[in-house]
C-alpha cells in the first residue's frame, strides 16, 4: 500500500534534555513490543506544535512551560507504523527543550498514558549509543550528539524514524 493512502497521525516529540545534556524518555509497553522514545503524542486540531508540545510535557512528566526553554523545532519525520492494527502513517515534529530541573512527576498522566507508559528516565547520549534496549528513533544518540555540539539546525532537519534493517 503506497503510504500517502494511508490514514495519518501528526504528532509532535519533545527532545527534553536537563541542565546535564541527558534526554527524557520514556519505555512504552504494548502488546506486540516495547520499547524507548521521547514524551509526545498526537497533536489536536485546533493546538500548534508548541500548544501539543507543552500539553504533552505537562501531562507525561509535570513540568510547566515556565521550567522550560522556548521549543524549538529542530528535526521533522514520517513512518510507518501499525496502530490497534491498522497501518498509519505518523508525520512527526520533534521540538527541543531545555529543563530547568530533573525532577519529574508521572502523576498527570491520562489514563491511556497510564497503561502503556511502564517507567520515565533521563539518559545520557552514550547510554543511548550502548543500550541493548530499543530506542525510538533508531538513531535518536547520534542525532542528539550531533545537536548538542553543533547545535539546533538553521531550519529543521529530517531524519530516519524507522529501522531499515
Amino acid at each position: 500500500m503506497d503510504p500517502c493512502d494511508l490514514p495519518c497521525r501528526k504528532n509532535v516529540r519533545a527532545l527534553l534534555l536537563n541542565p546535564h545534556d541527558q534526554i527524557l524518555l520514556m519505555q512504552v509497553t504494548l502488546p506486540d513490543r516495547i520499547f524507548w522514545c521521547t514524551l509526545g503524542g498526537g497533536i489536536k486540531p485546533d493546538e500548534s506544535l508548541q500548544d501539543a508540545a507543552q500539553r504533552e510535557l505537562f501531562e507525561e512528566a509535570g513540568y510547566r512551560p515556565e521550567e522550560l526553554s522556548q521549543g524549538r523545532l529542530v528535526w521533522m519525520g514520517k513512518h510507518t507504523l501499525m496502530r490497534n492494527g491498522t497501518p498509519v502513517l505518523l508525520d512527526e515534529s520533534f521540538l527541543l527543550y531545555r529543563a530547568t530541573h530533573v525532577d519529574f512527576t508521572t502523576r498527570h498522566q491520562t489514563d491511556e498514558e497510564k497503561a502503556v507508559v511502564k517507567e520515565m528516565r533521563w539518559w545520557s547520549v552514550e547510554e543511548i549509543n550502548y543500550t541493548e534496549q530499543f530506542i525510538v528513533p533508531p538513531r535518536l544518540g547520534h542525532y542528539l550528539q550531533r545537536l548538542l555540539t553543533q547545535g539546533p539546525p538553521a531550519s529543521p532537519e529530517l531524519i530516519q524514524l524507522a529501522d531499515e534493517s
